[in-house]
């Protein structure tokens, strides 16, 4: 089967808990199955083929609430993204894709 896995940043890069999830799940069906890592990570899993899609630059930890919300919805409806992960999604044609 082929899976493409699409998440806005994983393990090794950042470490919290969803990361670690998404790159864990990733690298597990990598085992037994064709899988394609989506991110704005610049590396992936060992093993994992990792695309990396257009993101920005990360946001410091102690930014306020408000500009914390103003990065993830600029960062979540980037049009450059979108189409980048349209263009991989033709290009590797997934049984099953998986977002997290």
């Amino acid at each position: 089967m082929r899976i493409s896995v699409v998440s806005s940043s994983v393990a090794p890069e950042r470490l919290g808990g969803s990361e670690v999830y998404a790159a864990e799940l990733a690298a597990a069906l990598g085992e037994r199955h064709d899988v394609l890592l989506h991110t704005g990570a610049r590396n992936g899993p060992a093993g994992v083929e990792t695309v990396t899609l257009p993101s920005l630059p990360d946001l410091a930890r102690e930014a306020s609430s408000p500009r914390k919300a103003a990065w993830h919805l600029r960062e979540q409806w980037r049009l450059s993204v979108h189409r980048e992960l349209e263009r991989q999604l033709r290009r590797f044609r997934p049984d099953v894709v998986h977002t997290h």
